[in-house]
């Protein structure tokens, strides 16, 4: 705040000076206000339905089978190995659908069989 000889006073502490008026003004007052309103009605709602749908999402990402393991030369190399663990699981490895150079660990358990094709 500025009174009108173009001091200025600290926001958010008590004016050293008493002279100063350092209340903010109205146009202060009301901006904050509609930040406020705009984060309570608009972004917190938009966050709980963007993550709703991110989350169906994924869950019907989660229920297809996964893609079958091909060798290829250049993927899965491990040059070092990981500082964690026995060096050839990640960090975040998950043995469902994470391969690992010789292939999956595990069999998929969304994976169709061939007695359901029939």
């Amino acid at each position: 705040m500025k009174d009108p000889r173009g001091r200025t006073c600290p926001p958010a502490s008590p004016c050293p000076d008493p002279t100063l008026d350092c209340q903010p003004d109205e146009r202060t007052r009301r901006a904050s206000h509609v930040w406020k309103l705009l984060t309570l009605f608009v972004a917190l709602p938009w966050v709980v339905v963007s993550s709703a749908l991110i989350l169906t999402a994924s869950a019907e990402e989660e229920r297809k089978p996964r893609p079958e393991f091909i060798p290829y030369e250049y993927m899965y190399r491990r040059t070092t190995p990981f500082p964690w663990g026995d060096g050839n699981h990640s960090l975040f490895h998950n043995p469902v659908r994470n391969a690992l150079p010789d292939g999956y660990e595990v069999d998929d358990p969304y994976a169709v069989k061939d007695a359901d094709k029939e």
